[in-house]
C-alpha cells in the first residue's frame, strides 16, 4: 500500500484494505472507480456473480470511512434492469449507512473530453448534512473545439 502526502490516495487490493484506520481523518470525499467489467454491455455480463464486482467493498468503505460524500464511477450497464435488484440493495446499504445517494448518467464529451464516454457517477452525501448535490454545468463546445484542432 502506498500513500501520498495529505490526499490519502491507496494503491492496494479493496478487499484487504482497513478504511477503518481513516475515519479519524475525517475524510470529506471518497472518489472511486470500482471494475465495470461485470456490468459492461459487452462480454460475459455476470453482474454481482462476477470475481471482479467490488461495489459492496466500495460500500464497505464508504462505511468505514465515514466520509461527508462519496463518488463512484461506473458504467452505464449497471442500469441495466438484469441488475436492478442488485443496484436497489447497493441503494439501500448506503441508506442504511446514513447516506442520501443519487445515479447520474453522464458523457465525457459533455465536460470537455474530445470522446464519446457514457458513463454513471453514484453520488452520496451523509443524511445529517445540510445542502443538495447539482451536477455541473455542461460544455460540450470544448470537447468539439479539442476534436477539430486534433492534427489529421
Amino acid at each position: 500500500m502506498r500513500s501520498r502526502g495529505s490526499c490519502g490516495r491507496v494503491q492496494a487490493d479493496v478487499r484487504k484494505v482497513d478504511f477503518t484506520q481513516y475515519r479519524r481523518r475525517r475524510i470529506d470525499v471518497l472518489c472511486g472507480g470500482l471494475p465495470c467489467t461485470p456490468f459492461s454491455t459487452v462480454g460475459q455480463k455476470k453482474g454481482k456473480d462476477d470475481a471482479n464486482d467490488l461495489l459492496m467493498e466500495g460500500v464497505r468503505a464508504v462505511r468505514e470511512v465515514e466520509p461527508k460524500a462519496f463518488v463512484f464511477e461506473n458504467v452505464e450497464g449497471l442500469l441495466h434492469a438484469r441488475h436492478a435488484d442488485y443496484v436497489a440493495y447497493l441503494l439501500r446499504k448506503l441508506s442504511k449507512a446514513g447516506y442520501q445517494t443519487e445515479i447520474h448518467r453522464i458523457n465525457a464529451r459533455d465536460y470537455g473530453i474530445a470522446q464519446d464516454r457514457s458513463r454513471i457517477i453514484i453520488v452520496g452525501f451523509r443524511k445529517n448534512l445540510k445542502g443538495a448535490f447539482r451536477m455541473p454545468p455542461k460544455f460540450p463546445v470544448m470537447a468539439k473545439t479539442w476534436a477539430t484542432s486534433l492534427p489529421t
